[in-house]
């Protein structure tokens, strides 16, 4: 699961990290939540790579109950008649500088922020499906982001981490003509190429926000392990 996540790089750092047309506005978040509109990379009718603005969540009403959906199983994307058509023609990524989850320990939820070691990459691209809708008569754009089984660094917390789509998959990925590829349900990220720290029980609250959430609030175990 991915519930809670960052994304502090600037506009200007997102466009060069990932070669896309437009400007956006974007102040920095730490703690985005869902419902949050937020930022993702697809390619246009040109095939550039462009962003949009989105609301994190599928909203759903089954059996008349309203129920958001924000994650999507890898696994199982291609058969879930939510997301079968927009895995196939609606592929897109989440820039994030990390996401957060959360351990417990001592009876109390201790949250972690799981990043990118590499300086020169600011941004993880979290794999996401796009959902265009039209809500009152206006175009309403919503967007969930794929999970997978962990990598070694996420398995002591969690038993599912975000998709990360590597650099060199980026335009196969976003390309709406390649077929889903079997592949993203392989194993995780590597956890050799991320690193994870203890950040703020803040984070607890969704309304929390702010570059102090990214310091634990007390002495907790610098690793998991």
């Amino acid at each position: 699961m991915c519930g809670r996540y960052a994304l502090f790089a600037s506009n200007q750092e997102m466009k060069a990290q990932y070669g896309a047309i437009n400007d956006f506005e974007w102040a920095p978040r730490y703690n985005i939540a869902p419902t949050d509109r937020v930022p993702l990379l697809r390619l246009d009718s040109g095939f550039r790579r462009r962003f949009d603005l989105a609301h994190w969540g599928f909203e759903i009403e089954p059996r008349g109950q309203k129920k958001l959906l924000l994650n999507a199983r890898v696994e199982t994307v291609t058969e879930k008649p939510t997301f079968k058509g927009l895995s196939r023609t609606s592929r897109c990524v989440l820039p994030a500088n990390g996401f957060y989850e959360w351990k417990k320990e001592n009876g109390q939820k201790e949250p972690w922020f799981f990043h990118l070691e590499d300086p020169q990459v600011p941004t993880l691209a979290l794999a996401g499906l796009l959902r265009e809708r039209v809500v009152d008569g206006d175009l309403h754009l919503e967007t969930t982001i794929l999970t997978t089984a962990p990598n070694e660094l996420m398995a002591p917390i969690h038993d599912r981490m975000p998709v990360i789509v590597p650099r060199h998959l980026l335009q196969d990925w976003l390309n709406p003509h390649l077929a889903f590829p079997k592949s993203w349900a392989l194993p995780a990220f590597p956890g050799t190429g991320m690193g994870c720290k203890p950040v703020s029980t803040q984070l607890n609250q969704a309304g929390s926000e702010g570059p102090t959430l990214l310091v634990a609030d007390g002495p907790r175990q610098p690793t998991l392990f």
